[in-house]
């Protein structure tokens, strides 16, 4: 059993990060809530009680396994620096998205600080993300070409899980457009050539994916053509249950590509907040040493998707320059992150 602390009791906090704790009793105990006001969360008609983390309620801290950090991008820094005064950087660390704001680049040196440091990346772990992943990874599609998110795509959580599809190391161009202040267009080209297609804003009630391979197509909706692999996504028996309709019926057949099953933690919850709370006890209870499928995304990795989109946001495109599996911003990033200082 792993003991999780968790730092911060924001939204997102009380929305996912504890209910994913709870949802793996089995393998994770929530030990304490840190944040800078002491208060009581009352969460799925449980409470939760939040310190001020100090000498009486370090203990926990130290006891701990799991750190999950959820603030703000600016005080990140501040509870890294606090999880190294009280000695722990052997420790299992997570940070929520999107980790340092743009302004903290000279903070990407604590990185390095800690031996198990990673990024709650839900997406890649949402179960209809999950088959599409698996049904690439078995080849059932061929060869990815393009990459369609129709107001179900965000910015760097939609680079994050397209480059787990394409297997890019990098983005050589990306480009932005925007159309008004709630429309914004994104364009990007990997090292392997293929495009992705983000429409915003968001809305994950209507909005859809698809994937177009050489030999197939995926996507959360139903298509009438050849070699279509349909996730579709309903609730059974007060669980939310995700699989994939096909004409194939051998191939969902395979172990790999049988139903995902998300429980619903109470009546009413949509089901992206439902599998968004399934994919974080999925990572929280991960294992590092599996390489296969490996849920657990590296923080320099968040940085350069994130790095990325701010850049294009800011001068409408920008192109970066790949070599060796790495790329010119990439290797910036890893520059900054041994050789920047933090300010103490």
């Amino acid at each position: 059993m792993k003991k999780v602390v968790i730092f911060g009791a924001g939204r997102r906090v009380q929305s996912h990060i504890v209910s994913a704790v709870v949802n793996c009793s089995d393998n994770l105990s929530l030990s304490a809530i840190y944040a800078r006001r002491e208060r009581v969360l009352s969460i799925c008609d449980e409470e939760y009680e939040v310190n001020i983390l100090d000498k009486s309620t370090s203990s926990n801290l130290k006891d701990s396994d799991i750190v999950v950090i959820c603030v703000s991008q600016e005080s990140v820094s501040d509870v890294l620096l606090c999880l190294l005064k009280n000695n722990c950087s052997d420790k299992e660390i997570f940070i929520d998205t999107p980790v340092f704001s743009g302004k903290n680049i000279r903070d990407y040196s604590l990185i390095k600080k800690f031996k198990h440091i990673f990024v709650l990346e839900d997406w890649l772990a949402l179960n209809k993300f999950d088959l599409a992943t698996s049904l690439i990874k078995y080849g059932k599609v061929g060869k990815v070409k393009k990459i369609c998110f129709f107001h179900s795509g965000y910015r760097h959580h939609a680079i994050a899980i397209s480059r787990r599809w394409t297997g890019a190391q990098t983005i050589n161009s990306i480009k932005h457009k925007k159309y008004t202040s709630n429309f914004n267009e994104f364009h990007l080209r990997d090292n392997f050539n293929v495009i992705t297609w983000i429409l915003e804003p968001r809305d994950y009630e209507f909005g859809s994916f698809l994937i177009i391979g050489e030999s197939g197509t995926i996507s959360d909706y139903a298509i009438d053509a050849e070699n279509h692999y349909f996730i579709e996504t309903k609730v059974l028996d007060n669980k939310l249950v995700t699989s994939i309709k096909c004409d194939d019926t051998e191939v969902i057949s395979k172990s790999f590509l049988v139903n995902r099953v998300a429980e619903i933690p109470f009546p009413g919850m949509s089901f992206m907040d439902v599998m968004k709370i399934d994919a974080l006890s999925k990572i929280l209870c991960s294992e590092s040493s599996k390489c296969e499928n490996n849920l657990r995304y590296p923080v320099l990795e968040a940085l350069y998707d994130k790095l990325l989109v701010d850049l294009s946001r800011r001068w409408g495109r920008f192109y970066d320059i790949s070599f060796w599996n790495n790329s010119f911003i990439k290797y910036a990033i890893s520059w900054l992150s041994y050789f920047s200082k933090t300010k103490k």
